[in-house]
């Protein structure tokens, strides 16, 4: 192995290319460390250490580091370990560390914010923004289900009414063509047809 090249990522840390092809971040304390310099050979030794010891300590403190500010599902801690140039395998390994120890939980994640945002925003629009943020459809609808009560349809027909008081919309001296564009309106902020429906007294075909 040879490091082909050094580049300097910000002021202490460094993009390290090893046979031209990128490999890891980085100290300006870790060249020295490990000796590496270009057109220099990187060891074996040397090389493992970084891999397997070095960058996997960093990447798993990294992540209970986001986490003890703030919740994250497991795409997003690794979205953000790859910004931060960490290989692949490391980043995967330090998000099953975490999950290791209930650091994060993506089905608690999905179950916290559903509680939380299922009186103001829409179905739709809540299972999308889970599907972001990496948690797939099928995992947060079967959640979904569990959390959801018999007065969600409620909470939409109430929802709904804000909007039209919003658009200064009267369901009641609305014309057909009127009900109509509003219902489309609705159904693109992602509420169910039905619901539109039923509060628009809208029959359609």
């Amino acid at each position: 192995m040879t490091i082909t090249d050094i580049i300097e990522h910000s002021q202490s840390r460094y993009k390290i290319y090893i046979d031209n092809t990128f490999a890891f971040l980085l100290y300006k304390k870790d060249l020295r460390l490990y000796h590496i310099e270009k057109d220099a050979p990187l060891t074996e030794s040397s090389y493992h250490q970084i891999t397997q010891e070095l960058l996997p300590k960093r990447a798993r403190l990294r992540c209970m580091h986001l986490l003890q500010n703030m919740r994250y599902t497991e795409k997003q801690l690794y979205d953000k370990l790859c910004r931060s140039f960490y290989p692949h395998d490391i980043a995967r390994a330090a998000i099953d560390y975490v999950r290791s120890y209930g650091y994060v939980d993506d089905k608690q994640y999905a179950q916290d914010y559903i509680s939380a945002h299922i009186s103001s925003r829409s179905k739709t629009h809540i299972l999308n923004t889970l599907s972001q943020k990496g948690i797939p459809i099928d995992v947060s609808t079967e959640i979904w289900k569990n959390t959801a009560t018999e007065a969600q349809e409620q909470i939409e027909k109430i929802q709904i009414e804000n909007w039209l008081k919003k658009k200064n919309y009267d369901k009641n001296t609305a014309n057909y063509q009127e009900k109509r564009r509003m219902s489309a309106f609705l159904y693109r902020k992602g509420f169910q047809i039905e619901t539109i429906m039923r509060v628009l007294l809208l029959d359609i075909p």
